[in-house]
């Protein structure tokens, strides 16, 4: 099962075109995108804490490195090369983006926790984007 952090798509299945980033219930962030046809699945392990304090997650997707990137409380990038699948791949969704829930908003499951900030960039954050952003939120 996993619950809704924020997509544009419809979550009854996972090829359907947009994306979702997800809290499952084994512990892990999951971004998914796809197009209808291929698509994309990242899991990153949260820390065990996860449910007891606020967390940060920072997510990159760069088409020009061929990469998938995720910092989770400011810590280095984890990095996930993407193969083939990641070039036919849309971040355009047919449904509104919703936040704690499929782009829908009819999924079974919502997102069982509190969001305080949701950010959307154009372009690639890197390493030192990622330290300014923990500096703002005094956590350097």
């Amino acid at each position: 099962m996993c619950i809704r952090d924020s997509s544009n798509k419809d979550w009854n299945s996972g090829s359907n075109p947009g994306y979702i980033l997800s809290v499952n219930s084994d512990s892990k962030l999951r971004f998914n995108v796809g197009n209808g046809g291929p698509r994309v699945d990242v899991d990153q392990k949260l820390p065990l804490d996860y449910k007891n304090n606020w967390i940060h997650v920072i997510l990159v997707a760069d088409r020009e490195a061929n990469e998938i990137r995720i910092s989770v409380d400011f810590d280095s990038f984890y990095t996930y090369k993407m193969g083939a699948e990641w070039e036919n791949v849309s971040f355009d969704g047919t449904d509104a983006l919703n936040i704690g829930q499929d782009g829908t908003g009819a999924y079974s499951a919502n997102l069982s926790a509190t969001v305080d900030e949701f950010m959307i960039f154009g372009g690639a954050f890197t390493d030192a984007d990622v330290k300014a952003l923990a500096e703002y939120y005094g956590k350097n």
